[in-house]
Parts: structure tokens; C-alpha cells; sequence
């Protein structure tokens, strides 16, 4: 009896509930899709590289820094240079990578969410207290 008794306390194994499962599942959904995603955006990304040199040959004369500068000040400059990395992200094969990067973060998230689950306080099961107190 008492052998019955321990098998059920806190030591037991616990399935996955049917939340867990749903959310292990979409992680895995999230990854693959991901990654099937940014390898395609890596292989047709097109390198051209004549017009970033352009560009970038065009912002780094001393001319263009001076003048961003007088206009501006330094936070002028600061804030060019983080809006073109920011821009750069999205375009290209860096686009792949900022696509495996947040696939990865995504999945990572729903593994993690999947796996603290059970530790979350229950929602909806528990009934209201009244707060008249106990009925005597």
C-alpha cells in the first residue's frame, strides 16, 4: 500500500499533456520551415556587388561624414551607420542569416515554453473565493 502511495507523489513520470505536445510540435514546425526558408533566401540571393560598393564608397567620403556631422552632430553619424546595418539585415544573404537566427530564437521559445509547462499554475480550474469569507 505504502509502495503505491510513493509511485504517485512527486517522483512519478508524467506524460505530456496535449498543450505540451502542441507546442513541441509547432517548435518543430517553426524550425524546419525556418530553415528550409533561409536556405532558399541564401541561394537566391543575389550578391550585387557593384552597387554596395557604390553605396558604401559614396557614405564613407570625408564630404558626406562632415556634412552628416554639421547637420546633425555626432548622433547624426551614429544613426546613419546603425539604420544602414539595421537595413542591411533585411536584403541579400544577410537576410539568411537573420532568418536562421530568428528561427532558431522562435523554436528555442516554444521548446522552453513546452517545457516549463507543467510547472505553470493551473488557469481556470481553480473556483472563486468569496470574499464575504466562509459561510458558517
Amino acid at each position: 500500500m505504502k509502495r503505491n502511495a510513493q509511485d504517485h507523489g512527486k517522483g512519478a513520470v508524467r506524460g505530456l499533456t496535449p498543450a505540451q505536445v502542441r507546442l513541441y510540435v509547432a517548435g518543430y514546425v517553426v524550425l524546419i520551415a525556418g530553415t528550409i526558408a533561409s536556405a532558399w533566401a541564401y541561394r537566391v540571393a543575389v550578391v550585387d556587388e557593384m552597387s554596395d560598393a557604390l553605396n558604401a564608397q559614396a557614405r564613407n567620403t570625408r564630404a558626406y561624414q562632415g556634412q552628416m556631422e554639421y547637420l546633425g552632430g555626432k548622433a547624426n553619424v551614429l544613426g546613419s551607420e546603425i539604420s544602414g546595418w539595421f537595413a542591411g539585415l533585411w536584403h541579400g544573404r544577410n537576410l539568411a542569416y537573420t532568418l536562421a537566427v530568428l528561427t532558431i530564437v522562435a523554436a528555442l521559445m516554444c521548446f522552453y515554453i513546452a517545457f516549463a509547462l507543467p510547472d505553470l499554475p493551473p488557469f481556470g480550474d481553480e473556483t472563486p473565493k468569496d470574499p464575504a469569507g466562509p459561510a458558517k
